[in-house]
This record gives C-alpha cells, sequence and structure tokens, in this order.
C-alpha cells in the first residue's frame, strides 16, 4: 500500500510517499510558516518524483500536533479533503510519535 504521509504542525512543511519497503519520495522545507501556500504545490511534486497518480495512493496520514495551530489546520483539512474526495482512508499520527520514532 502507498502512503501520502503530511505534517505541517511545526515550521518545516513535510510531504512523503512511501510504500511496505522504502520511500519513494520526500519533500522537507524550513521556513516562514507558508504552509498554505506550499502544502498543494509540494504534494502534487512529491507525487510526480515518486511518479505516483494520487489515484494509486491507498492510504493518507497527517500529523496532528502538538504544533501551530493554524498549521494543523491547514494540513489536516487539505489532507481530509483529498481523503474524502478519493474515498481512501486517513489516520493522524501524533507528531511527537513520528519524531520519537524516527529517532530509532
Amino acid at each position: 500500500m502507498i502512503v501520502l504521509g503530511v505534517d505541517t504542525s511545526t515550521v518545516s512543511l513535510t510531504v512523503s510517499v512511501i510504500d511496505e519497503k522504502k520511500i519513494l519520495a520526500a519533500h522537507d522545507s524550513a521556513g516562514a510558516f507558508r504552509h498554505s501556500a506550499l502544502l498543494m504545490p509540494v504534494i502534487k511534486k512529491v507525487l510526480k518524483k515518486g511518479r505516483i497518480g494520487i489515484d494509486d495512493i491507498g492510504l493518507f496520514s497527517i500529523g496532528i500536533g502538538p504544533g501551530s495551530f493554524t498549521g494543523l489546520r491547514v494540513g489536516i483539512t487539505a489532507v481530509r479533503a483529498l481523503a474524502i474526495a478519493l474515498d481512501k482512508p486517513l489516520i493522524g499520527i501524533p507528531t511527537i510519535d513520528a519524531v520519537a520514532y524516527n529517532g530509532l
């Protein structure tokens, strides 16, 4: 299953596409909270880089904080809209869990 993961809870905008074995494509940019302007173009860029169509996504995941309230609203709303439009499941992942797992 291919998963599109997004985290907008911090100053970094992170988008990745993974399958069961590896990261297919990823983007991580630190900047001045411009997630509302950058999120959808970055998702498009990551999908293109990974040679994945949006219809190929089997699951969406979103970082649910703690973090910036506005960043969380932007990310959750955008990813939820994609999941609803494509009738795909969406899971929320606590950002601190993702950070802790990355350190393992």
